[in-house]
């Protein structure tokens, strides 16, 4: 079982690449913002606690995010009744992120996008599939029923520990060189990159507005698009190889440093006799 999550872990930069290639059309910052995902410690920490339903959701998101940017509804369906059929808590995620997307969508162009049309069929034969297992009391079982804590001691730090100052600091470089840069075009599927970063999150601070639930199991879901900002970001500064060489040196330090890590996680996760 570990093999086949790490399989599913490993292919998590395709989907990845063919989102920054597509905004960027620079296969160097798409192979460098793939890299990037490979030294956050999310990924590693959740495979020495068996979070395999977690890694392939992730992989799921992110095939189902390109497959909205691309308007293939298709695939779109096939990835969303994946992901629901995976893990129940990634597609909250996800049916949140495309909710808000397709909100706005619907205001802005006043017409039923494809890809909509794909993900309510793929949604609803997930559903039939799985019906004794329906969304509405998914949600209430990880509102309801999540520890109890004092959040405000764990999410700040466990943001820092899993996702990384470096990849903070790199994607809001990204989307403050998206928008300088890109000024007022118009870049398909924009808003769906910046509501998949936000929505985890808001999520994971929810807490802050009386919201009692698992808050640090939102924090796996926010390297994803953070890697795929920063790769956006290095397409809108890489004028110069050494911008590549930088970012390529502090990845992988922050990788050397990912991987002592793991090693602790393992150990920490390693049943006491």
């Amino acid at each position: 079982m570990k093999v086949l999550a790490v399989t599913f872990d490993s292919l998590q930069v395709v989907p990845l690449y063919f989102i920054v290639k597509r905004v960027t059309h620079s296969s160097p910052s798409a192979l460098l913002a793939s890299y990037s995902l490979l030294s956050v410690r999310s990924d590693y920490q959740m495979l020495s606690w068996g979070g395999y339903a977690n890694i392939a959701g992730l992989l799921f998101i992110c095939a189902l995010a390109y497959s909205v940017m691309a308007d293939r509804p298709i695939l779109s369906g096939i990835f969303t009744a994946a992901v629901a059929l995976t893990h129940h808590l990634s597609f909250l995620l996800i049916a949140t992120v495309l909710a808000a997307y397709y909100a706005l969508v619907l205001y802005r162009k006043r017409t039923i996008p494809r890809t909509l049309v794909g993900i309510t069929v793929g949604g609803a034969a997930a559903y039939l599939v799985f019906y004794r297992f329906a969304m509405f009391p998914i949600v209430d079982f990880y509102s309801k029923f999540s520890p109890t804590y004092n959040q405000s001691l764990y999410v700040t730090p466990y943001i820092l520990e899993q996702v990384g100052v470096l990849l903070i600091l790199s994607a809001m470089l990204g989307i403050g060189a998206f928008f300088a840069w890109s000024g007022c075009k118009s870049v398909e599927g924009r808003e769906l990159l910046l509501i998949w970063a936000i929505v985890p999150v808001m999520l994971a601070y929810a807490y802050l507005f009386g919201a009692q639930w698992h808050g640090v199991r939102w924090i796996h879901f926010i390297p994803m698009p953070l890697t795929v900002w920063t790769g956006i970001g290095i397409g809108y500064l890489s004028t110069k190889r050494i911008v590549f060489l930088v970012f390529f040196v502090a990845f992988t330090i922050q990788l050397i440093l990912t991987l002592q890590g793991y090693h602790l996680d393992i150990l920490r996760n390693v049943a006491q006799p």
